[in-house]
């Protein structure tokens, strides 16, 4: 491919790197004719979003035949700031950067813990782990319906979100949920997030074209070569795929 795409790549890489605030995510990937490898073969596609700061979104996609946490490591040497993810633990511990974690997760683990039928039963800590993250993302979605600017944005969840997330921190401290449950997993991930509201969408969503591609071919092509491929631009969102 054409050097000045990867030349284009590594700029926006860098720019990337100059932000306060990112997302990633990562999901299986099967690549036929890749050399010295089997086709049924799992590799890695690693996505990596600016936040919503208020300036132009950048979103890279970067391919590893494998998960190990020095990929996330080496593609975010030189970030200083806050990266949010899912709960993969190949992001502890990453140099300069404080980890945060997904509301969307945090629910999840919630949902999953309620029994069958018992989804307005208030009582159950798990539908009461629910109604909080719910109050928080209504209140993102006001937020959005407002078009408020990063700067309005941050103000209106000190108003209305901080108090929301001060009682789920006062409630989470004195519930006991057993290891291994739903329940207790969400109690694990929730000391990771950091304490921060923002919710993922924007990095889920950019990720769901990889996976409908896969869903729906079955693998991903190589030509044999390491490089660059063609860029997908959408603007204002610059999407690249690196392999």
């Amino acid at each position: 491919m054409p050097r000045i795409i990867c030349h284009v790549y590594d700029y926006f890489h860098r720019q990337l790197r100059m932000r306060k605030y990112l997302m990633a995510d990562e999901t299986r990937v099967q690549v036929l004719n890749e050399p010295e490898r089997n086709p049924e073969t799992d590799s890695w596609m690693w996505l990596f979003r600016s936040g919503e700061d208020g300036l132009p979104p950048i979103l890279l996609y970067h391919y590893t035949e494998t998960r190990a946490k020095f990929h996330a490591a080496s593609f975010l040497n030189g970030f200083r700031g806050y990266l949010e993810t899912d709960g993969y633990q190949g992001y502890n511990n990453l140099p300069d950067i404080k980890r945060c974690s997904c509301w969307a997760h945090v629910r999840r683990y919630f949902t999953d813990a309620i029994p069958k039928g018992k989804e307005y039963d208030y009582s159950l800590p798990a539908v009461q782990g629910v109604q909080f993250c719910s109050k928080l993302f209504d209140c993102e979605r006001y937020s959005k319906a407002k078009k408020h600017t990063a700067e309005q944005r941050k103000q209106f969840r000190l108003e209305k979100e901080k108090p929301i997330l001060e009682a789920f921190w006062n409630w989470l401290d004195q519930q006991r949920p057993k290891q291994g449950n739903p329940f207790g997993e969400s109690g694990e991930l929730c000391p990771k997030s950091e304490r921060h509201p923002d919710d993922l969408s924007g990095r889920r969503i950019a990720v769901c074209p990889i996976i409908l591609a896969r869903m729906q071919s079955g693998h991903s092509r190589s030509g044999g070569k390491t490089g660059c491929s063609v860029p997908v631009l959408r603007e204002p969102l610059l999407v690249l795929l690196c392999i």
